[in-house]
């Protein structure tokens, strides 16, 4: 305050709180910077996997299991298509994040996947997917056949999560 004119001016004292806007707002412009400085100059896709919502009860009683093996079916699923020349042909990468309830609050465990829009081949180079004979590869809609990473995703799911938890399979009459 001052003493002439009672004027008012508040000045926090550091608080260190990462979600404080004043004391961090430094720190979040530096972090973000260096995260751009490692992104890759390529298209990125957004992928969403999900499974049906009849898998929730099993969801909530084994969460680990369920959630490990809808990690393990996503990567599984972006790598074979990756792999395969039809489409790419090279190795490729992929960040997740789980989200475990939808839009309204309802139960509704999916991943958001960001996948660079190319890889790596053997030669070491960087590749980018086969071109559509509709578009070229930076108009894409989808990385991959959304049809066909959904069967092999489905499958993959299933195989994972018989490997974390002993799904009983139907008795054949």
């Amino acid at each position: 305050m001052c003493t002439s004119c009672d004027h008012v001016s508040i000045s926090y004292n550091s608080c260190r709180n990462r979600h404080c806007p004043k004391c961090q707002s430094v720190a979040k412009q530096r972090w973000i910077k260096q995260r751009e400085a490692e992104l890759l100059v390529v298209p990125y896709f957004h992928v969403v996997f999900t499974f049906p919502s009849e898998f929730n009860a099993l969801a909530l009683s084994n969460p680990k299991e369920v959630y490990t093996a809808l990690f393990q079916a996503s990567w599984q699923t972006i790598q074979t298509f990756a792999v395969d020349p039809k489409h790419l042909g090279a190795k490729t990468g992929m960040t997740a994040v789980s989200h475990t309830w939808g839009q309204t609050l309802n139960l509704h465990p999916h991943l958001h996947c960001i996948v660079p829009g190319g890889g790596i081949n053997d030669k070491g180079e960087w590749v980018l997917p086969k071109k559509s004979s509709k578009r070229s590869t930076h108009q894409q809609k989808y990385l991959y056949p959304k049809r066909a990473m959904s069967i092999v995703f489905r499958a993959k799911f299933m195989a994972c999560l018989r490997k974390q938890i002993v799904i009983p399979q139907p008795i054949a009459k």
